[in-house]
This record gives C-alpha cells, structure tokens and sequence, in this order.
C-alpha cells in the first residue's frame, strides 16, 4: 500500500518537477533578446511546444510573446520562421512535426497564426504581409471544412484574432457536406 503510494507520489513529483525546469528554462529564454533564439527550425519548434506527460501539447506562449516583441516587419526573421512553420503544418504532408495528429496540428498553427495577426499589427502599411490574411492556411477547398469543424468544436482556442479573421472569411467556404466530392462529381 505505501509502495504504491510512494510510486504515485515520485511520478507526480517528476512531472512537476519537469514542469518546473520547464518553466524556468522559459524564464531564461525570455528574459534575453533576439540573439537568445535559435535560427534553426528544429530548435525553434521545440521552444514554440512541447507534449507533456498525458500527451497534450503546452504552447510556449513566452516565445510567442516574444517573437512579437522583436518583430517590426513581415520580414524579421522570427516572423519568416512562424509563416514557414504555419504554412508546412498545413501542408499534406508536413517536413516538420510529423508525429502529430491533425487536432494537435490545428492547435499548434491557431496559435502560431494569432502570433501573426498580432505582429502583423505593427506592421508599417507598405510592409507587404500588413494585409496579408494568413487564415487562407486553413481555408483551402480541400481542408476548409476540417479545420472549421476543429477551430469551432474547440471554440478557436480562445484566440480571438484567430476567430475574428476565421469567420470573416470562412463564408466563402461551404460546409462539408455542401461541397461536393471528387466520387459525386464523378457519378
């Protein structure tokens, strides 16, 4: 009976201590400036996510935040790196994440595309991603209704930019069971 207990006691004792080394790894990350993050995609990656011990995925909302912080134009490098990423998690077959469900992906990317939304606020008018409508990602005929049905179940997340640019032009999208497939076109 204490053995099992002590068991229970030492495995949530790791996760909380991961979750501590976690979080102050996010501190020391953070309280530097733009020369801290890395250029590559791989190590970029895993400070934006990690999967956490029950297999749900905890965005690093720090490095987000961040990456806002420093981005003056749509061609920061930071900026680059959250477009490429958003954009090959949206593809059929990502070269990034590949191990990750499309409902992880989903909420991997709605976050990345607030991070967007909100640099792209501070973009000067004659940058030229300061109109550009990143939402498009999830929009495509093909996939439109998936990621509407993932974006509402999950009430967007609660990424408000995210819901407000998905609505505004999710209407030029019908529902699934509107849009006719390859197999009834074909009959």
């Amino acid at each position: 009976m204490k053995l099992a207990f002590l068991t229970k006691k030492i495995k949530h004792q790791r996760i909380v201590n991961l979750d501590y080394l976690w979080i102050f790894l996010l501190i020391f990350i953070s309280c530097g400036s733009q020369k801290n993050l890395p250029d590559d995609t791989e190590s970029l990656e895993k400070l934006l996510w990690s999967k956490r011990a029950d297999n749900t995925i905890l965005m690093n909302k720090e490095i987000l935040t961040e990456i806002y912080k420093i981005t003056e134009t749509g061609e920061d490098r930071y900026f680059s790196f959250l477009s490429y990423y958003s954009s090959d998690l949206t593809t059929k077959k990502p070269t990034t994440s590949k191990e990750l469900s499309f409902s992880e992906r989903t909420y991997i990317v709605a976050h990345v595309l607030e991070y967007m939304y909100k640099c792209q606020r501070k973009f000067k008018q004659e940058d030229p991603y300061k109109d550009s409508k990143f939402i498009n990602r999830l929009l495509a005929p093909w996939k439109a209704s998936k990621y509407n049905k993932e974006l509402k179940a999950n009430d967007y997340y609660g990424l408000k930019l995210l819901k407000k640019h998905h609505m505004e032009h999710y209407f030029q999208y019908p529902e699934e069971d509107t849009i006719p497939s390859i197999k009834r076109l074909s009959n």
